[in-house]
């Protein structure tokens, strides 16, 4: 057990280390790795949030917490850039990623999807493909035999 939470550690900051490398690649082990601390960090913002509710402690968490989300945005954008890169793909799936969560996201903030089901249904549909799409790329071997250990 011990030798995992090294393993996430150990990519946890290799995540740090090459956050604004949008050039080179990362490994299946690299990204899972990482992801994994980062969502065991957001479960214990969760229950300390839980444990303080109600509390101004609370609010507090919740900010500081938003703060160490922005803070992670671009090193897990450049992260998942590489890792698109060492799977054989372009970094513009990437983009287009981004480009059908902001439409998906503009339209539900402007009610209009909700007036229309059958654009809510399409768009539910492309986002859900997509984010299928994403998820095989990011559980595809290396392209390359360049890395060892993964």
């Amino acid at each position: 057990m011990r030798a995992i939470f090294q393993k996430m550690w150990d990519a946890y900051k290799k995540l740090w280390a090459y956050s604004i490398d949008f050039k080179g690649t990362s490994t299946r082990s690299d990204y899972w790795y990482a992801l994994s601390f980062h969502l065991l960090l957001s479960i214990i913002f969760a229950a300390l949030r839980i444990v303080f509710n109600g509390a101004s402690t609370s609010d507090s968490i919740l900010i500081i917490y938003s703060i160490y989300c922005l803070a992670t945005f671009i090193p897990f954008l450049s992260l998942l850039i590489r890792r698109f890169r060492d799977a054989g793909f372009s970094f513009w799936w990437v983009v287009v990623y981004f480009f059908i969560n902001f439409i998906f996201v503009y339209y539900l903030y402007h009610d209009e999807i909700l007036e229309n089901s059958s654009l809510l249904y399409g768009l539910t549909f492309i986002l859900l493909a997509y984010h299928a799409f994403i998820f095989i790329v990011l559980i595809l071997p290396s392209k390359k035999s360049i890395h060892s250990g993964d």
